[in-house]
């Protein structure tokens, strides 16, 4: 995995303090550097315990690309060593800053499955390189005039879906629609255009799981926030950690945006991660049902980008956080 990232200069001295300090439970068994014509290698970090070496980091500079230094992290058994990734991160990189302030850049690599090291680097202060496009979360659902995106025994058959909306969701969010019904409506084998990933509730993956669809969405990468349920489907990834760590890995890597589908519940606790929120407004009153934002009052404000008006009376509303309210 590879991810360029830039360092806010925010966190450069409380980073730099954190590294002089290693944990009783992590020992370093070496810090070390080499010196070459065209590369210089800092902040080398080893780690070991009972003998064995768990966990390095090298952080190299080319001495062509000025300004930019190269992370490389491989730790073994990460599971078994809570923090351990974080702590040899800020270790290396605060040395780096220490001894190399004209660093601004930073290429991190890592083993594929070593993937949480992205959300640690995102703790640590930095954030994707400005020329590159970061990844949304898209909160894209639909939801009835009084603000309910499900009846309360999690019906949707109130909802009517006419011919424009259809028209709409075929031509815009063709991966939106879940595997069973995109053969009958036409687009069995369409690319997707704007999400390659899905996170949802436990109770929206729950529903499905109950009629025995096991994988909603064989087209996207699955992921679904619950601290209860199985999958008895390997493409679908159960996870009851951190939901903002989970939105902020997936937001870091490469590919296309991620869609928020639900539930309520769930989109309150990411509220602060949505860049986008794409409501698809039904003209029917529900009367109750599952709130679209869970029932927490939190005020958080957005800014309309546009409305598109369908002929069935449906309303696409997209907004975008709002970046300051006076």
């Amino acid at each position: 995995m590879n991810l360029l990232l830039r360092f806010a200069d925010v966190h450069r001295a409380w980073l730099a303090e954190l590294a002089e300090t290693a944990p009783p439970a992590y020992p370093v068994m070496a810090r070390g550097g080499a010196k070459s014509e065209d590369l210089r290698n800092h902040a080398d970090v080893i780690v070991h315990r009972h003998g064995a070496v768990i966990a390095c980091a090298v952080i190299t500079i080319p001495g062509s690309r000025r300004g930019r230094a190269r992370l490389h992290l491989d730790v073994q058994r990460a599971a078994e060593e809570p923090g351990l990734r974080e702590w040899l991160a800020a270790t290396a990189l605060g040395r780096l800053y220490d001894t190399h302030p004209e660093i601004t850049e930073v290429e991190a690599t890592t083993a594929p499955d070593e993937h949480e090291l992205i959300a640690a680097l995102a703790d640590l202060g930095f954030r994707q390189q400005p020329g590159e496009r970061m990844r949304k979360l898209v909160y894209l659902v639909g939801v009835s005039l009084d603000g309910r995106i499900a009846g309360p025994g999690d019906e949707l058959d109130f909802y009517h879906v006419g011919e424009s909306l259809r028209d709409f969701i075929t031509a815009e969010y063709p991966e939106t629609l879940p595997g069973f019904a995109r053969q009958a409506w036409g687009v069995d084998g369409a690319p997707n255009r704007r999400f390659d990933a899905a996170v949802m509730g436990g109770a929206t993956y729950g529903a499905g799981l109950a009629q025995g669809i096991s994988s909603p969405y064989p087209h996207l990468r699955q992921y679904v926030v619950s601290s209860t349920l199985s999958s008895p489907d390997p493409a679908v990834e159960i996870t009851g950690g951190d939901v903002r760590r989970l939105a902020r890995r997936l937001k870091a890597e490469r590919g296309l945006d991620i869609w928020l589908c639900g539930g309520g519940r769930l989109a309150q606790q990411l509220i602060a991660e949505i860049d986008e929120l794409v409501l698809k407004v039904y003209p029917v009153v529900a009367g109750a049902g599952v709130p679209l934002f869970g029932d927490r009052f939190s005020p958080a404000h957005f800014t309309l980008a546009s409305a598109r008006p369908l002929a069935d009376g449906t309303v696409i509303l997209t907004y975008h956080p709002a970046q300051e309210i006076s």
